[in-house]
Order: structure tokens, then sequence, then C-alpha cells
């Protein structure tokens, strides 16, 4: 009975961690190069894994997201989950370009939970971006160390966690993209024993050119006008 209690508690401790939050990588090294848009669809499986117990949550969260190119080495974009977070995020190419067999960028977000009327919910996070991409850029290796903060007012003993992860997975595709990727991370939530979480991930992404997207918008208008 104490064991079943103490695994409860565990579980009610992660959700207040980390059930909104979503600290997946799911992108190579490259960026989107200048004029490019991609959108896409991500989903987490989340489970809890310390020193004494094993897999006591697990669940789905998916996040939808757009990414635009503003040049050939810098990205910005926005993402949102239906528990009411929603992020701003960037992304800085620093080795190779669209073409390259291994490409690197430095990534960071910050993000603010939109339901938490009465009290503070947001994160941050920083990740280095890695990836070997092959067969004319369709099969990319990657894998991404991270860190993140997250600070909410009703969080045991700290309101704020430290993160420290590391990403890593498959993407399959050029202009449409799937995608795995397993993260290991651990919470430091100002206890002894830091919690170790794995969370599995999975996307699916398109890729297009805003033109492109501009003269899909000016073929639909006409055709209303005929």
């Amino acid at each position: 009975m104490i064991k079943q209690y103490s695994q409860f508690a565990i579980f009610l401790l992660f959700l207040s961690m980390t059930s909104c939050l979503s600290i997946n990588s799911l992108q190579d090294g490259k960026t989107l190069g200048e004029s490019n848009v991609e959108i896409g669809v991500n989903g987490d499986f989340t489970g809890l894994t310390d020193l004494f117990f094993d897999n006591n949550a697990s669940w789905l969260l998916l996040e939808g997201f757009v990414r635009a190119g503003v040049s050939e080495r810098l990205d910005i974009g926005i993402k949102a989950n239906y528990t009411g977070f929603i992020a701003m995020n960037t992304k800085y190419q620093i080795v190779g370009n669209q073409s390259s067999t291994f490409a690197s960028s430095i990534g960071l977000e910050m993000g603010i939970n939109l339901f938490s009327f009465e009290e503070t919910n947001y994160y941050g996070l920083l990740t280095s971006y890695n990836s070997f991409s092959l067969f004319e850029n369709n099969l990319h290796f990657i894998f991404s160390p991270k860190y993140a903060f997250h600070s909410k007012d009703d969080l045991l003993d700290n309101p704020q966690r430290n993160i420290l992860g590391l990403s890593y997975g498959i993407l399959i595709g050029d202009q449409t993209r799937v995608g795995i990727e397993n993260t290991h991370f651990s919470v430091f939530n100002g206890i002894n024993t830091p919690t170790y979480v794995s969370q599995y991930s999975f996307c699916v992404t398109y890729r297009l050119n805003q033109t492109s997207v501009k003269e899909g918008y000016r073929r639909s208008r006409f055709r209303l006008l005929r």
C-alpha cells in the first residue's frame, strides 16, 4: 500500500513538471532556407522512470507548428499544444548548408501556458540540432542535446525545474517528412534524486516555398471570382 501511494505521488509530481511541456526536437541540423515554410504535427508519448519506480505515466501530447525561413541560415516559428502552451522559437545554422551531409544549428524557444490564469507557468529551451543527411537529403539521422527550465507557481519544493536531455532519431523524406525520436532527460527539482524521463515522439511535416503559397492563394481567389 505504501509503495502504491508513493508511486502515485511521484506520478502527480511528474505531471506537474512535464505534462504540459514538450521538449522534442524532430528537426535536422539545417534551416529551411529563405522563403521556405514548414508545417506539421508532433506527438509525444512520455513515461516516468527513476531509480525506484518505472513506467508510472504515459500519454499522447499533440502539438502543431509552423516554421519559416527568414534567411538562408535563420528560421522563426510558432507551435502550440492542446494543454494551452504556445511557444515562439528560432533556429540559426552554424555548420553546413541545406545540401550538406552534416549540419548543425542552435535553437532557442520560449513558451507560456495561456490557460494558467492564476499562476506563472512558462518555460525556456535551448537546443543544439545536429544531423547526418544521406540519399539526396531523404534520410536524416538526428541528435540534439538540450537544456530547459520550467517555472510554475504550484510546483513542489522549488518553483523551477532544470532539465538536461538528449534526443536522437530518424527523419525520412525531403518535402514531406515523417520521423521518430527518443528523448532521455533528467529533471533536477531541488531534491537529492533527479527524475529520469523518456519521451517518444513522432512527426509528420510538409515543406513548401512561400512563392507557391502566394500562387496557390491567387489561383483559389481567381476561381472564386470566376
